[in-house]
């Protein structure tokens, strides 16, 4: 739904004109680093390995929309202002919010939304004066997921760059920094649903659950043998992702119809990696490293700001 479509308001978006962000690494940058390769590969291994052993959060976590839906929670909250009912995070504020991303539908969301209360990532509880609304608080757990989540897309940028000081707060869950990171990542929600929106068949193909991490054990597995093939069983890939063997058989077919793998031996399971795949690969984690950079730079600025003028 674009921008104020049926009467929803516009998703936040920074006046770019007004703000002057910090320096950070673009992706050619990343790209053309000489430690690129070794960031890289770190970051296919701990995005694999993110929740091994926590099926429910694995779950959660590994959903786009999920995830979205997540961040939206903890930046709302993180902007919470008692005196101003328009900052609250209600569920109908919630629900208009995730659904402008297009993502899911009006009850999907309430059933993330159920979901996430019953594994201990957020509260309802009552709007003050109106029992009838309910506001969506997060718990421990949920920040302390979140506090993890952000070390580990940080750390790929520490290891880039690793004569740097300025990724430790991010590595040891500050809590300063992890608040105003999301506060200042609620205010571009139009921008991240934009980053999110390409309608091209690849970045489709890559919103589907799980896709992109499929898409890594392989690269990994290729990494290991030291060429362009990997040879990972269907059941294997399944039990690590906790998924079904049929999502990631379609999906290596979907991918080798786009012309990013071929498909070979018995029961498909030998997969060659085709140089287009590992461009994407290589340019979605630099992107993603890029990214993380860009408000990770912004949130330092920012607290740099308070500090001074305190």
């Amino acid at each position: 739904m674009p921008d104020g479509a049926d009467g929803a308001r516009p998703l936040p978006r920074l006046d770019a004109g007004k703000l002057a962000l910090p320096r950070y690494a673009s992706v050619q940058e990343i790209l053309d680093h000489p430690r690129f390769l070794i960031a890289r590969d770190h970051y296919l291994k701990v995005s694999v390995s993110a929740y091994q052993g926590d099926r429910v959060m694995r779950h959660l976590m590994h959903d786009i929309a999920r995830h979205v839906l997540f961040n939206i929670i903890l930046g709302r909250h993180a902007g919470m202002q008692p005196e101003d009912p328009e900052t609250w995070p209600t569920v109908g504020r919630l629900r208009e919010i995730f659904l402008a991303f297009n993502m899911a539908s009006p009850r999907s969301f309430d059933e993330m939304l159920a979901r996430m209360e019953v594994i201990g990532l957020i509260t309802l509880a009552p709007v003050p004066g109106d029992r009838r609304r309910k506001l969506v608080i997060p718990t421990e757990t949920m920040i302390a997921e979140d506090l993890t989540w952000l070390a580990r897309h940080i750390s790929p940028l520490a290891v880039l760059f690793p004569e740097r000081s300025d990724y430790l707060p991010a590595l040891n869950h500050d809590r300063a920094y992890q608040r105003v990171l999301r506060l200042f990542s609620s205010q571009n929600l139009g921008v991240a649903r934009d980053v999110l929106a390409p309608e091209d068949p690849v970045s489709i193909l890559f919103r589907r659950q799980d896709a992109h991490l499929i898409v890594f054990i392989y690269v990994l597995d290729a990494l290991a043998r030291g060429s362009n093939t990997a040879s990972v069983r269907f059941e294997v890939a399944a039990e690590q992702l906790s998924t079904s063997r049929t999502h990631i058989r379609n999906l290596l077919r979907d991918l080798e119809a786009l012309g990013l793998v071929r498909l070979y031996g018995r029961g498909g399971h030998g997969v060659e990696l085709m140089p287009a795949l590992w461009r994407w690969v290589d340019h979605f984690l630099a992107a993603s490293m890029s990214g993380h950079d860009m408000i990770w730079q912004a949130t330092r600025q920012i607290l740099q700001a308070q500090s001074a003028a305190a």
